[in-house]
């Protein structure tokens, strides 16, 4: 998009000019060059990959993301990203590339793409100095995946938690034997905490005996057994207290662990109780008519009915006997629910069509009680004055069967679709395979680790066709050898058998191949389930792990030996440390005494060189400045007097330079009027220099010997230097006291900056100066101390004390006299010296 923003030319790092123009280095002779393969290779990966130049525009692209783009590499090669692309800008693509190349890092994300893409990619951008290179990939059917996968969990704990039946999930514990010991909830839905009057939060984690005290110890074993055959069981549970009655449902759904499904039955109970007194009595009374019967004359009363049409119809037989059947109050439906209609009542219909109506399903709503769902027969009676004969079959418990065999199917539907989602969600090969061994169900899993081209089978006798090694003796397997022939001959599970695969695609692998048989209700085999774990890495890594073991052997060999010369040669050593040490003792002494003799001769050296600068070169200034007025006023050509005031000017500065100079080499106040006058001028000298105030605090009574006074004074100076330097302040603190001891003691801070404390042997405060460390190492050999207290952002604290009162150090030669130098001042002939003309202020 033109409008697109552009990132500034100076937020983020550009691509060198000099780079660029550098000539590749030269491939040999008959070689690809490294461009070239390069290129090969970025055009083989199945990611897309552009490079973006700093201007934006597209400077790659390789074939993957021509797809991506849907742009070929013509109509996109020297534009503008954000002209290709116009969303790109306002989107995370734009946020990310821009923070990459701003921040020179790289970046790693996943965005949707608007039309004409349409579409989810991962990309990853790193920043190089021409600009930036992007990987990216299309994500969007892994996105739709795990989108399903999430909504199809919702459904699921949704399920669970609308359950109307309880449902418990508990692990079994074991002892250190293996043996099964005691079991632990894992998790229950809504309903069991109902009906075991617990909440979710008291049961989870409890063993099964806390919860059932007595139950589990019945139990126990029956579960156990769940476990260890995969058989579920249904048992009976009665909750103390209430007389509930409950059907506990118990089945194995992963290894080590049940689930029971509780169902109260409270109330089926109680109906299969009054069902079989019922039945009793009325087998008893009509043991040879198994249905209700009622007759009716020609006018639809009844004329007889036995006791089980009674009970069907809700009423006595005398009652009823010379009545219409059925009441006011009752209410005849369709199977569907709907009303049904008196003409279409079968003793109607017999009645109006003088012939039968048979297995008419009805329902028969009474006030306040369930309905009940007949099967109605009814036929007309060739005989005067008799109407039809009706018999009457419940179906009621029938069309309940019929209801819970719908939900059941619903239910098995679903149970496939779940098992369908979790072979595909797992990592392990895994697959169905009939009982003559043919493979009817596999996971994507299984396809990846045989690779494409996997022929199909259809018995034991098609497994010649996948070739595979024994690990352990380089056999090849053969066809009954595979663990699922063998499950489906023994019908016994075959677990982890170790073999070398080769795959279809031309690779190999090493995997652990089981398999179980699959038995119907009457034990027959009908097949096994196979999984397939690829374990090629954990191999590699084992074989690894040997040599690596018998490198470790060889090297402790060699290790050995070597500890014995070593032994040998820390004994040969010992000795001559001890008498290198003696000697180093005694240099170190020497060392000590020349390090303090060098800094007595720098000062005196200092001294002689102040001292011959303010002797003799100032004073050969001064005199030829003074030359230079009485020449001066001889001068009349404007162009010459010009020329020599310019020169007197410049010699005016190298005054001042040299008067400077002899301060800071050797400053005299510090000789004439001791150490505090020295601190305070050197206060005002910094000021004047570089501008920075620094606070000037002294005790009148401090003032070291001269050796320490010239150190302490230098000391002060360096470290004001490393304020103006890396403080990045304008202010600094100068503090001169006496310790308890007699000892100087300066303390120089400021408020800046600051530093790692742990960085002093890496400050150096430059040529021109001690540096840190070298300040520390001098005052210590003059006896004195130093002391730093910083931390970043907080300032720097810095104190140094002399050496205490009686430090006795190697003697101070004597200093070579400075001899003055007398100027020599020439006069002109004939004429008096004459005061300097006053230099004019430029």
């Amino acid at each position: 998009m033109s409008d697109a923003p552009r990132p500034a030319a100076d937020t983020h790092p550009q691509p060198s000019d000099m780079d660029a123009r550098r000539p590749a280095p030269a491939a040999p002779a008959g070689a690809p060059s490294v461009q070239a393969l390069t290129a090969t290779a970025l055009d083989a990966v199945s990611e897309g990959f552009i490079v973006l130049d700093r201007e934006w525009r597209v400077a790659f692209v390789n074939p993957a993301a021509e797809r991506f783009m849907r742009k070929s590499r013509a109509e996109v090669l020297g534009q503008s990203l954000w002209e290709i692309f116009p969303d790109a800008a306002s989107r995370r693509f734009g946020v990310e590339y821009r923070r990459a190349v701003a921040d020179n890092v790289p970046v790693q994300f996943e965005e949707f793409y608007p039309a004409p893409l349409e579409a989810w990619f991962e990309v990853r951008a790193y920043p190089s100095a021409e600009g930036l290179s992007v990987f990216f990939r299309d994500i969007t059917e892994r996105r739709a995946v795990e989108e399903t996968l999430r909504r199809s969990e919702e459904r699921y704990r949704a399920l669970f938690n609308s359950m109307s039946q309880g449902f418990a999930l508990l692990e079994v514990v074991r002892d250190e034997h293996g043996a099964p010991r005691e079991s632990r909830f894992l998790d229950v839905n809504p309903a069991f905490e109902r009906m075991i009057g617990l909440g979710r939060n008291e049961v989870v984690g409890r063993s099964g005996r806390d919860v059932f005290p007595v139950e589990h110890l019945d139990w126990a074993d029956t579960y156990a057994n769940v476990v260890q055959s995969g058989e579920s069981v249904t048992l009976r549970y009665s909750r103390p207290g209430d007389n509930r009655r409950y059907e506990v449902f118990a089945f194995r759904p992963a290894p080590g662990q049940f689930a029971v499904l509780f169902n109260d039955i409270t109330e089926q109970r109680k109906l299969e109780e009054e069902l079989r007194v019922n039945l009793a009595k009325y087998s008893v009374l009509f043991d040879a008519l198994p249905l209700g019967i009622s007759v009716t004359d020609s006018e639809g009363h009844v004329r007889e009915i036995n006791r089980i049409a009674s009970r069907v119809l809700g009423t006595r037989p005398e009652s009823i006997v010379g009545q219409r059947i059925g009441r006011p109050e009752w209410r005849i439906i369709r199977p569907d629910g709907s009303p049904m209609p008196v003409d279409e009542l079968p003793s109607v219909r017999a009645m109006k069509e003088k012939q039968a109506a048979e297995g008419v399903e009805l329902g028969v709503v009474r006030p306040g009680e369930a309905v009940i769902w007949l099967s109605v027969s009814a036929a007309p009676i060739p005989l005067e004055g008799y109407g039809v004969v009706i018999t009457y079959a419940d179906i009621s418990r029938r069309r309940q069967a019929e209801a819970r065999l719908e939900a059941a199917h619903r239910e098995a539907l679903a149970a496939n679709a779940r098992l369908e989602a979790t072979m595909e969600a797992l990592p392990i090969g895994l697959s169905i395979v009939d009982a003559s061994g043919g493979i009817v169900r596999s996971n994507a899993a299984f396809e990846r680790l045989w690779g494409a081209g996997r022929p199909p089978t259809a018995s034991v006798s098609d497994y010649q066709k996948y070739k595979a090694r024994w690990v352990d003796t380089a056999r090849d397997v053969l066809p009954e050898e595979w663990a699922s022939s063998r499950a489906l001959l023994s019908r016994e599970a075959v677990v982890g058998q170790l073999i070398e695969i080769d795959r279809f695609d031309g690779g190999r692998a090493f995997v652990l191949n089981s398999a179980a048989p699959i038995f119907d209700e009457s034990g027959a085999v009908l097949g096994c389930a196979v999984a397939v774990q690829d374990i090629s890495r954990l191999v590699e890594t084992e074989r690894a792990l040997l040599r690596t073991e018998e490198d470790l052997r060889d090297a402790n060999v060699h290790l050995e030996v070597a500890n014995a010369a070593l032994l040998r040669s820390n004994q040969t050593l010992e000795a001559r440390v001890d008498a290198r040490t003696q000697d180093l003792t005694r240099r170190t002494a020497q060392l000590q005494a020349l390090a303090l003799d060098l800094t007595r001769a720098e000062e005196q050296e200092r001294q002689r060189v102040a001292g011959v600068i303010h002797d003799h070169l100032q004073q050969l200034l001064s005199v030829a400045r003074i030359n230079l007025a009485m020449a001066l006023e001889g001068v009349t050509a404007d162009s010459v007097r010009k020329s020599l005031t310019d020169v007197d000017n410049v010699l005016a500065e190298s005054l001042a330079v040299t008067r400077t100079l002899t301060a800071e080499i050797s400053p005299a106040i510090l000789r004439r009027s001791g150490l505090a006058a020295a601190l305070r001028w050197l206060g005002r000298w910094c000021h004047d220099r570089f501008g920075l105030q620094v606070a000037v605090e002294i005790d009148e009574d401090v003032e070291p010997d001269d050796e320490a006074r010239v150190t302490l004074f230098r000391a002060v100076r360096e470290l004001l230097f490393n304020v103006v330097k890396h403080a990045r302040i304008a202010s600094a603190r100068v503090q001169m006291g006496r310790t308890a001891d007699g000892r100087a003691r300066i303390v120089v801070s400021d408020e800046g900056a600051g530093f790692e404390p742990e960085t002093l042997r890496g400050w150096d405060g430059g040529s021109d100066g001690f540096g840190l460390f070298s300040l520390r190492e001098r005052l210590e050999l003059l006896g004195g101390q130093f002391e730093v207290h910083s931390s970043p952002g907080q300032g720097t604290s810095i104190a140094i004390s002399g050496p205490p009162p009686g430090f006795v150090r190697p003697g101070t030669p004597p200093s070579p006299p400075v001899t003055p130098t007398t100027p020599a001042v020439r006069r002109r002939s004939g004429a008096r010296p004459r005061r300097p003309t006053p230099r004019r202020k430029r």
